[in-house]
């Protein structure tokens, strides 16, 4: 609910709480007397008895209808609302991460209404991001292996120590995707290279008040930026985020590759991690679930088959909320995972 409406509404419930008071009283006061009678001390007495009365009976009521509201909305939540199921993480100490898909009260209840089974989307069931917290300035892209009991494991590359937060992609077989949230303390992990699609980069640490930069310096000596035309960014607008990828001279590089089957991949971030969003040139849809939209529609599927890609990326994503976010933008060049890290400011919808 916007704030403005949420402002008048609130000031409507105060006039209508402060009327029925105020006529409660006037009755009690005067509503027995003759025309143009005065009130004697008695009826004003009388009159402040029953707008005490009526006061505590108006908050009584509001406060019955808060609780009556509060037991609707959580008995929605739990049976009819869905919510990402809880993910259990564990460290064995060395390298390996084992992420355990928990069932809560809304999938227990739902198994008859929706697929529990899982699809590949990008070629893996699951896209997992680590991100080192509160900094910021550790971020990786991995895709844990699913074992025979229906874990997940995964083994880490080399990580510094830290708390990171851990969000996991999956689709489930009906196309309906789910972001699960979890956290894990890691020690200093002397993991092996990052291989094949699964990507990570070091950043600075993330400061608001740091002025923005444009520019995102490339492991290569390329470099990825951010083509802006100066407006400001605002919550609840839809924009198109283009970024310029260039080789060592500042060239339009030309040795971009499909990366899982897009032409980029992008992690948006706000600063307190309230938001986070894996979107891609089509949008926030996974592929799988366009895919099977695609087929349910019987329009031709486009399996993402490029083979030549030019030197810019873009997206289109709208802010939800205004705030500080960092944007972690991949690409793949020369068969190396690529990743720009861009800071931004978002206001609010004036």
């Amino acid at each position: 609910m916007q704030g403005s409406l949420r402002a008048l509404l609130f000031a409507l419930m105060l006039l209508l709480s402060v009327g029925i008071v105020s006529i409660a009283g006037a009755a009690a006061r005067e509503g027995v007397l003759a025309p143009a009678a005065s009130p004697s001390p008695d009826n004003r007495r009388l009159g402040r008895v029953a707008m005490t009365i009526a006061a505590a009976l108006v908050v009584a009521i509001l406060a019955l209808g808060n609780w009556w509201w509060d037991v609707q909305a959580a008995n929605l939540k739990h049976t009819m609302i869905d919510s990402a199921p809880p993910l259990r993480v564990s460290f064995d100490g060395k390298s390996q991460l084992t992420l355990r898909i928990d069932e809560d009260h809304w999938h227990k209840t739902s198994k008859d209404q929706w697929s529990m089974s899982l699809i590949p989307d990008h070629g893996h069931l699951m896209h997992i991001f680590l991100l080192r917290v509160p900094t910021m300035d550790r971020f990786y892209h991995l895709h844990p292996g699913q074992s025979s009991d229906g874990s997940f494991t995964v083994k880490l590359p080399a990580i510094p120590p830290g708390e990171y937060k851990i969000f996991a992609d999956i689709v489930r077989g009906t196309g309906f995707p789910e972001t699960m949230v979890s956290e894990v303390n890691l020690p200093d992990v002397t993991g092996e290279a990052l291989s094949g699609d699964d990507s990570g980069v070091s950043a600075s640490t993330f400061d608001s008040s740091t002025q923005k930069t444009n520019v995102s310096v490339l492991p290569d000596g390329g470099r990825m930026v951010w083509e802006q035309d100066g407006s400001a960014l605002k919550a609840s607008q839809v924009f198109w985020f283009r970024f310029r990828i260039e080789d060592a001279q500042h060239k339009p590089a030309e040795d971009l590759e499909p990366y899982m089957g897009m032409a980029s991949h992008a992690e948006i971030l706000r600063s307190d991690l309230s938001v986070f969003a894996h979107i891609h040139p089509a949008g926030s849809v996974p592929m799988a679930s366009l895919m099977i939209a695609q087929k349910d529609s019987g329009l031709p599927m486009d399996h993402g088959s490029m083979h030549w890609l030019p030197a810019e990326v873009s997206f289109p994503y709208g802010f939800p909320q205004p705030g500080d976010y960092r944007l972690f933008v991949q690409i793949r060049r020369h068969g190396q995972a690529e990743t720009g890290v861009f800071d931004a400011h978002v206001g609010p919808l004036e």
